[in-house]
């Protein structure tokens, strides 16, 4: 007896080493936390300056990844040569670095399945196309030609701003971007896509929406000119499309009270009613999510806003935070991108010098 209790000992020893040995730390449950509404959860520094951020929901691996684009290093030039890092923040308060593709620039950054899209923000260099299927080892595998700012869509187009918009299907073949559409004007800078209906912010030559039910005859069915307005950079709608958050990314080149984004009725879509407008004196305004109640603004040099729009006409700032401390002024340098859409209940921002921020949700 006394050795069927030595063997039966040794065999328990034996099987729960082995299982410990087995179990890997990313096979483990990511620890769960209960932040507040916009506290910041985590931080991430990098090596580099950064650009862009994105985010997508991998089909192979079952989880979320953060995309950062970066600039490389001792590459003082505003677009510049750099790459992109892939971040998992399964752990959300200690996201870290799993990868890094080198060359690829990152000045711009969008997602369609397993696939990253990236641009320069020169025309005249190439956009590269990065399989994502292991996160940890993406490979690119082809170019398509270059914009200043990509967007794609759930039903799988490519759309390419600057100069002019550009219209690619890459539901058929992601790697290789078919060409279905030009509106062949010059300028341009960013798109919005909700439904049937495209945004084109078209730099100093205003804002001009599209019914793209057929995306290979889009049909214009509105503008918006707004006489103070510098530049259409960039915008947002909400869900219903009822409400259009757009950036003036240069109204400080206007005058010094320059009013930073203006919020529009659309409702009726031929005929956008602009309701206000907000100005931060002390910084320039980048790129702007709406989820929700809630607009979602990277604010350069002011970091990170949020504003209650649930009473369009009367905007409220709900929260801020500085992600830049150190810059001031009018500069095109500190909170740089926002990711306000994803389904984790967190929004993300990258800071040109100071990293990658995460936010608790507002909504």
């Amino acid at each position: 007896m006394k050795n069927n209790l030595i063997f039966f000992s040794l065999l328990v020893l034996f099987i729960s080493a082995c299982t410990k040995e087995d179990v890997k730390p990313e096979d483990k449950e990511p620890p769960v936390y209960n932040h507040s509404p916009n506290e910041l959860a985590g931080r991430l520094n990098f090596m580099n300056d950064i650009k862009d951020i994105w985010a997508f929901e991998s089909p192979t691996q079952n989880q979320e990844y953060i995309l950062v684009g970066y600039k490389a290093q001792n590459d003082n030039s505003f677009f510049g040569q750099g790459g992109m890092y892939v971040v998992d923040h399964s752990d959300i308060e200690n996201p870290k670095q799993i990868s890094s593709v080198p060359g690829v620039y990152g000045f711009d950054i969008k997602t369609y399945g397993n696939y990253a899209y990236t641009v320069s923000g020169r025309p005249s260099d190439p956009g590269y196309i990065i399989d994502l299927s292991n996160p940890k080892s993406p490979v690119v595998v082809s170019e398509f030609s270059g914009a200043h700012n990509i967007l794609t869509t759930e039903t799988g187009l490519l759309i390419a701003s600057s100069p002019g918009i550009k219209i690619y299907d890459i539901a058929t073949d992601p790697e290789n971007p078919t060409f279905l559409w030009s509106d062949n004007k010059g300028d341009g800078h960013e798109a919005h896509v909700n439904g049937d209906y495209l945004y084109d912010f078209h730099g100093s030559l205003g804002a001009i929406i599209y019914n793209i039910s057929d995306p290979s005859n889009p049909d214009s069915i509105g503008a918006i000119q707004t006489p103070e307005v510098r530049y259409y950079h960039s915008g947002w709608t909400n869900a219903d499309q009822t409400v259009l958050v757009m950036c003036d990314e240069l109204a400080f080149q206007s005058n010094p009270t320059g009013d930073d984004f203006y919020i529009y009725d659309i409702t009726d879509k031929t005929n956008p009613v602009l309701l206000t407008s907000i100005s931060d004196e002390t910084s320039i305004l980048h790129n702007v999510h709406i989820v929700g109640d809630y607009a979602y603004f990277s604010y350069y040099t002011a970091g990170y806003k949020v504003y209650d729009i649930s009473d369009p006409a009367n905007p409220t700032l709900a929260f801020e935070y500085d992600t830049a401390p150190t810059e001031t002024g009018e500069v095109f340098s500190g909170a740089w991108g926002i990711y306000g859409i994803s389904d984790s209940g967190y929004k993300y921002v990258s800071d040109s010098r100071n990293g990658l921020y995460i936010f608790k949700s507002a909504e």
